[in-house]
């Protein structure tokens, strides 16, 4: 910042907190149980989005753990070493529930010097300017290192001590709001895939009523055959062939290809995708990802082949709309007959075309079939249109909170009172207390 607002004062980390190390201590004392004498110890993994938790904590005697190396609120934990870059720099401010913890030695904490920067520290965590200066200077081969010297140097402008309180108040009250509407965006994807299940176990339902007889898959199929075995090349040449991961429900994905070169001889044609043909996935580390359905609605020109991890299905169009029975094998009725026949080994899980054959079809007049498949296609689409537009917002949410920050940190967010005391007259009494302060002793506690 080239000019700070009246009554603004540039200061440095050590001048505004102190920085305690985390707790070292033996592997052999680790426990992953709390018990008698244990201490839970943070680590980076507790630091998510601001905030702390508990998920994953270890527990270690208490002869490792220092008295100043337990959480006070207003702390601020921050992993301090990492492998991650954009791990190393998280930050999330501490409360009372939390004081019965230690940190770890791959984090440190801030430890304000006056009670009145606590908020003002914990939103400056938050900032982009933050970030920046930690990817500026924790750079590391391996590790990734937020060393305690560049947090005692790092610039950090401070307001008057109202001010301050002001902002922090409107900062708060914001990323409530902000916190509840990210809460309601995050759970919109689940619901909408709970909303799809039901679009498509309705068309099924409709379907039986409206359908003329059941049949199988089997019995409308034209052909059920495997793809190519032989392992694709990554560029060309050779004819473009489908990936397996571009089979996922209701979709095909032409864009996920590899190259296949045929050998002398080799006749590739019986295994050409055309429009309409249903692919299934064979295999798949995910049992989720086993049978899922895709419709070939498109191809480049000059075709495209598929591989064996793929079942391709060629239907009798005379009799079944391939869009309808897209839908059909989609559907949670389908999914719940296929995982029966889905064979698990050696982390792979599969299915095979003779249970494909076998997957129950209600087969209403192909009139019916295709009104059936355009009702439910736009009712995905809409949810899909919903669910991109949450997203958006969701993407927007997160930039709005930092254009916020940005102004309460150029001092655009409230309104100045001149006759604020200014933040010199709290600068000047911290660091005086802290030239009176002795310095702590360095080192470990000593076990008995």
């Amino acid at each position: 910042m080239s000019q700070l607002p009246l009554g603004w004062e540039m200061a440095t980390g050590a001048d505004i907190f102190d920085l305690v190390r985390g707790v070292s201590y033996d592997k052999s004392a680790v426990r992953n149980e709390p018990g008698p004498d244990l201490v839970p110890v943070l680590r980076a993994n507790n630091i998510g989005a601001g905030r702390l938790n508990r998920d994953d904590l270890v527990f270690v005697p208490s002869r490792f753990v220092a008295s100043h190396q337990l959480l006070r609120p207003h702390d601020l934990v921050i992993a301090s070493s990492s492998g991650s870059r954009t791990v190393v720099g998280k930050a999330a401010s501490a409360n009372a529930e939390f004081g019965d913890a230690a940190f770890g030695a791959f984090c440190a904490v801030v430890r304000p010097r006056a009670p009145e920067l606590a908020g003002w520290l914990r939103n400056y965590f938050r900032t982009r300017e933050y970030r920046a200066f930690v990817e500026r200077v924790a750079l590391g081969i391996n590790i990734n290192n937020l060393r305690g010297k560049d947090l005692a140097g790092m610039p950090i402008c401070v307001p008057p001590v109202a001010e301050q309180r002001r902002i922090v108040a409107k900062l708060d009250a914001l990323s409530d709001s902000a916190v509840r509407a990210r809460a309601d965006l995050d759970r919109i994807p689940a619901l909408a895939a709970r909303y799809k299940e039901a679009v498509l176990a309705n068309a099924v339902k409709e379907a039986e009523v409206e359908a003329a007889s059941i049949t199988t898959l089997g019995a409308l199929a034209e052909e059920v055959r495997n793809g190519l075995s032989r392992r694709p090349e990554h560029v060309p040449p050779g004819f473009p062939i489908l990936k397996i991961s571009a089979i996922r429900p209701l979709t095909v994905r032409l864009e996920e290809v590899r190259y296949y070169v045929a050998e002398p001889g080799e006749d590739v044609r019986r295994y050409a995708l055309r429009r309409g043909d249903l692919l299934f996935t064979r295999f798949n580390g995910n049992p989720e990802l086993v049978a899922a359905c895709g419709q070939v609605e498109e191809l480049p020109d000059g075709g495209m082949l598929y591989p064996d991890k793929l079942i391709r299905v060629r239907l009798d169009h005379s009799r079944v709309a391939p869009e309808f029975a897209e839908i059909i094998a989609s559907s949670p009725q389908a999914r719940t007959q296929l995982q029966q026949s889905i064979k698990s080994a050696a982390g792979q899980h599969g299915i095979s075309g003779g249970n494909l054959k076998l997957l129950r079809i209600p087969l209403p007049p192909i009139e019916n079939q295709q009104l059936i498949a355009r009702r439910t296609r736009a009712a995905l689409r809409e949810i899909d249109r919903l669910t991109a537009e949450a997203a958006a917002a969701r993407r927007l949410l997160d930039r709005l909170d930092q254009a916020v920050l940005a102004k309460a940190f150029r001092g655009e967010l409230v309104t100045q009172d001149p006759t604020d005391e200014p933040a010199s007259v709290l600068l000047d009494r911290v660091r005086a207390e802290r030239a009176a302060t002795p310095k702590a002793k360095r080192g470990r506690k000593v076990a008995p």
